[in-house]
């Protein structure tokens, strides 16, 4: 009965529609049949009530009455007066005569009951024997011989024709009326009955459409309910539920497969939004380190439980001795502390630096590596080793090892996290390179004051210490320009100073358009005016402009007008 049911669920509306029809039209015909039925069985018993009871009965006395009407009028020529007073009975008579013969023709030509066959046959042959007497005494009368012919009428077997002649029309009449009273019972009965089928009948037949409709309505509301209920999931921020019901080949499952389809958006949706947002909280953290060594336990500490990481260790690219160093790990028993050296090529890692691409390894052996816990060790699932690349420039490699293989939303994370992790190294290093050349720079200046004799050589170094300076600025200006985000630079008054290519591209202006423009260019109008007093607070304001505008959400102005959601940071 499930499978019944489950098989139910999946057809159109259109065939269950017509199955209620149709059932609806069978027991419309079958009551139709059964009433036509009942009908027709009335109708018969109707005919019979009417040949036996109004025709039968009504003929047999129209005989009788004729019979009378033919003796009164012969008694009436017999003792005329006159000719014409006798013609005149004669005329009446021979009326009467034909309409009798009529009537004798249309009680032959009725149905008769068994019964009455013989009496029926010995009436009509009694009539005949009191019209062939009739006859002979029209025919005395035609003689004048009306005392023979009085005599003929008023003797005794021409009343016995008349006596016996009524007694079996009595008789006659007696059984058609006890015809008519059964057939009348029969009729009430079968009317009763016809009565109470008919309740029956409609009884049983919305039994079965009352179960047909209702299964029917629980074949569309069930599913209908399942899927409200993925719904209500999926409104209230749920967007890993399962929508049921997507392999259904009717409506249902067209509205079960386009709810998937907008689950499916609206989790790409989230996953991006929560990618971009780790992101950036990465790099916000990061910014705060005060050694590679910090930065590596930084970047590790905070890909761990998002990635559910078990095992990690972070290599550094040395470029001018051509080798990885670690710098630190995580939850790492076998290498867990610094300045080991790997050569290019040298192992997995080594060989991920050399090649400059992704090396994943799944299920490897047991003496690879093993990941300790409280109640023993682990083997991992999945290794990972990631190269850290910035314009094709190798700067570090990544070996993360989990209990399970990385989901797509976990990778899609990883390879985001990468190009900022590059330029994050980028920027630590140059910054660590420029602090230690002002710190040259610094001494080189001190010394100039106790040797004054070497100032001439002392200012060559200057220079270049100048154009390494100069160097160092044009590389900041290359990474703003290559920064995968939108940068700009603004002086004290909001005006635009320097925007990068990406910027420009995602508001629609041309390249340098935006220099020399006030930074309220970008917002909407209505967001212009206090925009000026927030950027006038983070030159004043110490506390405000500590906090900067990292996680602002405003609304961004293309160059055609069009506004935008965007994250200032």
């Amino acid at each position: 009965m499930k499978r019944l049911f489950m098989a139910l669920e999946q057809r159109t509306l259109k065939f269950k529609l017509r199955l209620i029809a149709g059932v609806l039209l069978t027991i419309a015909l079958s009551f139709a049949l059964e009433s036509l039925h009942s009908n027709y069985s009335m109708t018969d018993k109707i005919d019979l009530f009417y040949e036996f009871g109004i025709v039968g009965v009504d003929t047999v006395k129209d005989i009788t009455i004729r019979c009378i009407q033919i003796e009164n009028r012969l008694f009436e020529a017999i003792s005329a007066f006159d000719s014409e007073q006798r013609a005149r009975a004669l005329t009446q008579l021979t009326q009467g005569r034909d309409g009798l013969k009529q009537s004798i023709k249309e009680l032959r030509s009725r149905p008769t009951m068994n019964e009455n066959k013989k009496d029926q046959a010995d009436f009509e042959a009694l009539i005949a024997g009191f019209m062939s007497k009739v006859d002979q005494a029209i025919l005395l009368i035609d003689n004048n011989l009306s005392e023979q012919a009085k005599a003929m009428v008023t003797a005794d077997d021409f009343q016995n024709i008349v006596a016996v002649a009524n007694a079996k029309q009595a008789a006659i009449v007696k059984r058609e009326a006890d015809k008519v009273k059964e057939l009348a019972k029969k009729a009430e009965h079968g009317v009763r009955a016809s009565f109470w089928m008919t309740i029956f009948f409609i009884g049983v037949s919305l039994l079965p459409a009352v179960l047909i409709v209702r299964i029917v309505g629980n074949s569309i509301q069930h599913p209908l309910s399942r899927i409200h209920g993925a719904i209500g999931e999926f409104v209230s921020g749920n967007v890993e539920c399962a929508v049921p019901h997507t392999g259904y080949q009717n409506e249902l499952g067209a509205l079960a497969r386009t709810i998937e389809t907008l689950e499916s958006e609206a989790r790409q949706i989230e996953d991006q939004r929560w990618i971009k947002t780790k992101t950036a909280e990465m790099a916000r953290y990061l910014q705060q380190a005060t050694s590679f060594i910090d930065l590596s336990q930084r970047f590790m500490s905070h890909v761990a439980p998002l990635v559910r990481m078990a095992h990690g260790v972070f290599f550094i690219y040395e470029e001018d001795k051509k080798r990885l160093r670690q710098l630190g790990g995580y939850a790492n028993a076998v290498r867990n502390f610094p300045n080991q050296y790997l050569a290019i090529g040298q192992g997995m890692v080594g060989q991920c630096a050399l090649e400059r691409a992704p090396i994943t390894i799944t299920d490897p052996p047991e003496d690879y590596i093993s990941i300790p816990c409280c109640q023993g060790a682990s083997m991992p699932r999945c290794i990972t080793l990631l190269p850290v690349l910035h314009n094709n420039n190798l700067l570090a490699v990544l070996e993360l090892a989990t209990l399970d293989m990385f989901s797509p939303r976990e990778q899609a994370l990883l390879d985001e996290m990468l190009p900022t992790l590059a330029v994050s190294i980028e920027i630590f290093d140059r910054t660590i390179k420029t602090i230690r050349l002002l710190d040259e720079t610094q001494r080189q200046a001190e010394n100039m004051e106790r040797q004054a004799a070497q100032l001439e050589e002392q200012q060559v170094e200057m220079e270049a210490q100048q154009r390494e300076i100069k160097a160092t600025e044009a590389w900041y200006r290359g990474i703003i320009e290559l920064a995968p985000d939108g940068l700009l630079v603004a002086d004290e008054d909001g005006k635009i100073i320097m925007a990068n290519p990406q910027l420009e591209t995602i508001f629609g202006y041309a390249v340098d358009e935006l220099q020399g423009k006030p930074i309220e260019t970008l917002l909407p109008h209505a967001l212009r005016s206090h925009h000026i007093g927030h950027r006038n607070s983070l030159l004043t304001n110490t506390s405000v402009a500590s906090r900067g505008m990292n996680g602002l959400e405003v609304s961004g102005l293309r160059k055609d007008g069009s506004e935008f959601p965007a994250e200032v940071g």
